[in-house]
């Protein structure tokens, strides 16, 4: 399995690649704009650096480009400013930093789970709330979100969804049509990931609201009765749509159709 970093705009703050440890680091590649190449292949011995073919590129095409150039059928993605933490037995709402073995076990099973059955993956997201599946822990197979970290089994996803339909929300958008044609995907609840928000770089410059709202609504409209919106008021930040999707009846609805 392939682990890749998509990034752009943070030469000296590559936070996940500080948080693998070498052993994984030696089957990381991480993709960046021309100009960045240099200053990467300078910091991270161990890394494999390959430059997108359009420096202008945004996530969304970055991703799809990354996953159809893919040589193997399994990968992983992840966001370059991940925090890595372990959902504690005695307490599940609290976490202890996940040590290397940790690390390397929890993506060793992601690349045993994902198969052309199993064909979407991730770790959940430490700040995803305290529910009977979090404290339940470990890997589920279900319909969820993955978020921060994009599992895929290659083959099975490039023949079953359809890429740059919108700009941003492509993660939720890929995940809905995978559940929706009957495809269940693995969450582990007890390895989880979070993010050092507010960073310089990323995402952050081509997410604009404006954008960001038309996305919303497209998604409404590409997946109608599984998604609807609200619109939350951040303090830090002005005022945005967001979505809540029906997972569950996404999968269900799938399964069924397969039938």
């Amino acid at each position: 399995m392939k682990i890749i970093i998509p990034t752009k705009g943070r030469i000296n703050n590559q936070l996940t690649i500080a948080n693998l440890p070498i052993e994984l680091q030696k089957i990381t590649t991480l993709v960046c704009p021309e100009k960045e190449r240099f200053w990467h292949s300078q910091r991270h011995a161990h890394i494999s650096i390959v430059v997108q073919p359009d420096p202008n590129m945004g996530i969304a095409e970055k991703r799809y480009w990354i996953i159809k150039t893919c040589q193997e059928d399994k990968l992983v993605m992840l966001d370059d400013d991940l925090r890595l933490a372990i959902r504690r037995i005695d307490d599940p709402g609290l976490f202890r930093k996940a040590g290397p073995e940790d690390i390397i076990k929890a993506f060793r099973e992601l690349e045993e789970i994902l198969s052309p059955e199993i064909p979407h993956a991730g770790f959940a997201v430490r700040g995803s709330g305290i529910g009977d599946a979090a404290k339940r822990g470990g890997w589920q197979i279900t319909g969820k979100r993955a978020m921060y970290s994009l599992a895929y089994h290659v083959p099975t996803v490039l023949a079953n969804a359809e890429f740059n339909r919108i700009s941003t929300h492509e993660d939720i958008d890929i995940t809905l049509q995978l559940l929706r044609k009957g495809f269940p995907n693995a969450i582990n609840f007890s390895f989880v990931t979070d993010q050092a928000f507010g960073k310089p770089g990323g995402c952050s410059d081509e997410r604009t609201v404006e954008k960001n709202n038309l996305d919303v609504l497209k998604l409404v409209e590409l997946h109608p009765g599984y998604v609807r919106i609200v619109e939350k008021d951040y303090k830090v930040s002005t005022p945005r749509l967001e979505v809540v999707c029906a997972w569950q009846k996404a999968l269900k609805d799938g399964l069924l159709n397969r039938k």
